[in-house]
């Protein structure tokens, strides 16, 4: 699949929402690109975030609970909404756009907005 096909036609099918304060902070921190965003990690100490790694701070956990973790599924902490805590394919598919497809972070917001 293209960026473009992903961009503009692939629905990846959830029913799942996300709680709406927690949508908005996220998509607009991932909008306003406030952090460098990498690859294969929620957190790369002194480089940046993947996609998963802003959510957890916009949530305020600490990155040394996001260190040697890819997914929110293998975060301890009842700050992130429950859906990410505990939804393997929403982390999976959300870490393909980042790592995968190397979407940028507005391009993540603009699908999370839109099927999350």
């Amino acid at each position: 699949m293209t960026k473009k096909e992903l961009l503009e036609t692939y629905n990846p099918g959830f029913s799942y929402k996300l709680p709406i304060k927690f949508k908005q902070k996220w998509v607009e921190s991932l909008r306003k690109e406030e952090y460098a965003q990498v690859k294969r990690a929620l957190v790369v100490e002194n480089e940046g975030y993947c996609c998963l790694g802003v959510a957890a701070k916009v949530c305020e956990v600490g990155d040394h609970k996001l260190y040697d973790t890819y997914y929110l599924t293998g975060v301890n902490s009842k700050r992130i909404p429950k859906i990410l805590r505990e939804n393997k394919s929403i982390n999976t598919w959300l870490s393909d756009l980042n790592d995968l497809y190397e979407l940028t972070f507005p391009q993540i917001a603009m699908l999370i907005e839109k099927y999350l």
